[in-house]
């Protein structure tokens, strides 16, 4: 009521903050995820950093609302960890299925070590950072 908690101020520094995390999340992607080459001997491509930033976007997101939670449930512990397996599991049939833009994409983002390094990468420095402000 006293616009302490949302206000100008607040409102674009979350704004500023979030912008930042995404751009941050999309360089480092498009680095360590699309220099890799592919069982084929081809390079990476968007559809694999898009699927790549998707995946860390549903994992950190669900980081930050157990984190940021003041009670937990067990209903908000089984969305929160569900969301994330659910996704892994889609992501998974749908790669399965002979398509041409998402053949065997799953095996070759977590197939490689650079993919796990930067998922706790950024789910640690995103921690660290929203438990300093």
């Amino acid at each position: 009521m006293d616009d302490v908690f949302f206000n100008k101020t607040v409102f674009w520094r979350w704004f500023f903050y979030a912008v930042w995390q995404g751009t941050l999340l999309l360089f480092l992607a498009f680095i360590t995820i699309d220099g890799a080459e592919q069982l084929n001997g081809q390079l990476g491509c968007m559809t694999l950093d898009g699927n790549f930033v998707f995946a860390a976007i549903v994992i950190i997101v669900n980081i930050k609302v157990l984190i940021n939670s003041y009670q937990y449930t067990a209903w908000q512990i089984f969305f929160c960890f569900g969301s994330v397996i659910s996704f892994f599991i889609f992501f998974w049939a749908l790669t399965t299925i002979q398509s041409y833009t998402l053949n065997g994409q799953f095996y070759h983002t977590y197939g490689e070590p650079q993919t796990y390094f930067v998922l706790i990468f950024f789910s640690l420095s995103y921690i660290l950072i929203d438990s300093g402000l």
